[in-house]
């Protein structure tokens, strides 16, 4: 890029005395191809670097069609990245781009706004090699005026530097940001003579921030931004590190305790595998993984873990608690780590026996249950219909649902049938509401082929009931009476 120099008066007899340092540099957007990313875009110019990405989830920042302008939406933010420390940039807006601007905040300076002639400015007290943009919410010039959704547009940008100027390095940190179960201590450091400036409290740091004398001792969640300024005040790029502290949850039951969101460090201590479900959605491949302890069950959902049903679980998992429909579940993120899980094989995991009424409560969610002696019924909910285990009352009633896709039928015709449904509790939003379903893994048909049936005034024999204990008389159920099986109605 070919490097124009624009004097002032003063400026020529600077040059004269030989030390004239400024350089105009114009960087035009127009004439380059940009690379997208997932989340916004990055292009380099000479010495220049840009990088722009969305925020909170906003809409990605992009290249405008065939114009070619740049334009960032509400919450972009652009990072300029210079080898020479900048003091001055002067945006040109795109003539699209005058429908609806928003203000923009950079990390460090100030911006003037000259609409009239499309133009903004952004200027420093001290030449920077690093400077962010941030976009507003709400536009405030423009023909289409203040409400809209904010945006800023530009085609082209003239960046003053010190041409020759040695950047200031940003400091450098110890340990680097990411999740921790103990407390760091970070250490800063700069180049000879430079003076450290840093803030945890989400500011941007500047020449009147607090001067760094000692190591940073930090135990909760925080974020450190520092900068470096050398003995003629010249700042460098902001340095940023986040440190997050999971919450230490020691069983699953605890984890239930927290709040949607909270990112947890889970000590599973011989937890089991009940079930494992892996299965494909727009291509992607998505896994379930219901882990029982001594205090509960819960999803795992989405996180790598080589385990099947059966398996044993010992370690501290780190991830988010984000329940689904209600349903207790963990979720991976970027900092979701189970390097310290240690899986190992394991007995067939053993269905808690329940009732249909023990369903409706909370207790058994994510885990594997068994419900026996129950019929099965359908109703007709507007096009769909639904399957229901009752019990043999038909006070208490499940909805059934083949979650994991095993074909599992639930005939309903012969209402004289009883069957044992094994499955894992779950839920699902219908209509707008949250209900509890059963997700079978397996379904049974109960038969009384080799069992007897009689009424409990006519035996005379002993009677005991499956776990070898004598009875008085026999119990409505399945008994053994004279070394057989017996079915009291």
């Amino acid at each position: 890029m070919v490097k124009t120099l624009r004097f002032s008066l003063f400026g020529l007899l600077m040059l004269l005395c030989g030390s004239i340092n400024a350089a105009v540099e114009n960087v035009d957007f127009t004439t380059l191809e940009i690379t997208k990313t997932d989340d916004g875009f990055t292009l380099e110019s000479g010495n220049y670097a840009f990088t722009a990405v969305k925020n909170n989830g906003q809409t990605a920042p992009t290249q405008n069609g065939s114009s070619k302008d740049i334009r960032l939406y509400a919450k972009n933010t652009i990072t300029v990245n210079s080898t020479n420390a900048m003091q001055k940039m002067v945006f040109t807006i795109s003539k699209q781009g005058l429908k609806r601007q928003a203000e923009i905040t950079p990390s460090v300076g100030t911006m003037t706004y000259d609409m009239d002639n499309s133009q903004v400015t952004w200027t420093a007290d001290a030449p920077v090699a690093v400077v962010d943009f941030t976009v507003g919410d709400k536009a405030v010039y423009g023909s289409e005026g203040a409400g809209k959704a904010g945006q800023f547009d530009f085609n082209s940008v003239e960046i003053t530097t010190d041409e020759g100027g040695a950047v200031v390095e940003a400091p450098a940190f110890s340990v680097p940001g990411g999740i921790y179960t103990t407390p760091q201590t970070v250490t800063l450091t700069a180049a000879a003579g430079c003076t450290i400036h840093y803030t945890i409290d989400g500011t941007t740091p500047t020449a009147e921030s607090t001067v760094y004398t000692e190591p940073l001792n930090i135990s909760e969640n925080t974020t450190v931004k520092a900068v470096a300024a050398d003995a003629k005040g010249t700042l460098s790029g902001v340095a940023t590190e986040t440190y997050t502290f999971p919450v230490v949850c020691a069983d699953i039951a605890a984890v239930k305790q927290q709040e949607t969101g909270t990112l947890v460090a889970l000590t599973l201590t011989d937890a089991q595998v009940v079930y494992y479900n892996s299965y494909e959605n727009n291509g992607n491949t998505n896994s379930d993984i219901f882990v029982r302890d001594a205090s509960g069950a819960i999803d795992i959902y989405n996180i790598k873990i080589e385990a099947k049903a059966g398996s044993m679980l010992n370690g501290t998992l780190v991830c988010t608690y984000s329940p689904y429909n209600e349903m207790p579940e963990l979720i991976g993120n970027e900092g979701t780590d189970a390097a310290t899980l240690t899986v190992t094989e394991g007995s067939e995991p053993v269905a808690k026996k329940v009732t249909v009424a023990d369903l409706n409560g909370e207790t058994y969610m994510c885990d594997l249950v068994e419900i026996s002696n129950v019929k099965l019924t359908e109703e007709v909910s507007g096009k769909y219909t639904n399957y229901y285990a009752t019990d043999e009352d038909g006070v208490n009633k499940m909805m059934l649902y083949d979650k994991f896709k095993l074909g599992i039928e639930f005939p309903t015709a012969d209402n004289t049938k009883t069957y044992t449904i094994t499955g894992i509790l779950g839920s699902a939003k219908l209509s707008g509401s949250v209900v509890k379903e059963l997700f079978p893994t397996k379904a049974v048909e109960e038969t009384v082929s080799g069992i007897s049936s009689i009424e409990a005034e006519n035996a005379q024999e002993a009677v005991y009931n499956l776990n070898g204990q004598r009875l008085a008389k026999p119990q409505k159920g399945l008994n053994i009476i004279g070394g057989k099986k017996v079915i009291v109605k």
